[in-house]
């Protein structure tokens, strides 16, 4: 005959084994859902528009333009399309550095002039897929500062007004760029 505080015994351990295992989180990873409210009160500093949802929960994946792995709850994309739109602006890449499982990151249609620190995305090891299309990014060299993103597969500058020769250089850490994005339409 069972007692009637088997029950409570299980749940007592389980209590137990939740309270030791500290790094597990649901949602998104504590330090994530930190850097994207560094990164919407970077945003809103520049007049951009935050999606609404950005803060409203603990779980930063199920905020509107955040995408999350699967298996490990951390942010893997940020669709951050077309939220500015006001004049020309610079964006400190910076804000995006703690994202280290990113794949996607997408700041098309933002009116962007220049990227500041455009290194900072280097520990972005995994960042597969960048969009900075129908921005305002005039640099010729955008290609040179790129070209340190070994993990780059598709890289879109379409419709940037950029102009020149691109330097055959800035290819040659691009081993795994499958599709190059640089249509301009006048």
């Amino acid at each position: 005959m069972m007692s009637g505080s088997f029950p409570f015994k299980i749940l007592f351990w389980v209590l137990c084994i939740l309270q030791c295992m500290p790094n597990i989180t649901f949602g998104c990873v504590p330090e994530e859902r930190i850097a994207l409210m560094h990164t919407q009160s970077s945003l809103m500093k520049s007049n951009s528009e935050v999606p609404s949802s950005w803060g409203q929960s603990d779980d930063c994946c199920s905020w509107e333009s955040v995408t999350c792995n699967d298996d490990s709850t951390r942010v893997s994309g940020l669709h951050l399309f077309g939220i500015h739109e006001g004049g020309p602006w610079n964006l400190n890449l910076e804000i995006f550095s703690p994202f280290h499982e990113l794949l996607l990151l997408d700041l098309s249609w933002n009116m962007l002039s220049g990227l500041q620190n455009i290194d900072a995305l280097r520990g972005l090891t995994k960042l597969r897929n960048l969009d900075l299309s129908g921005n305002i990014y005039e640099d010729d060299d955008i290609m040179g500062s790129l070209g340190k993103f070994t993990s780059l597969e598709v890289i879109n500058l379409a419709m940037n007004n950029m102009s020149g020769t691109l330097k055959n250089t800035a290819f040659g850490n691009l081993k795994n760029l499958r599709e190059l994005h640089l249509r301009q339409i006048s």
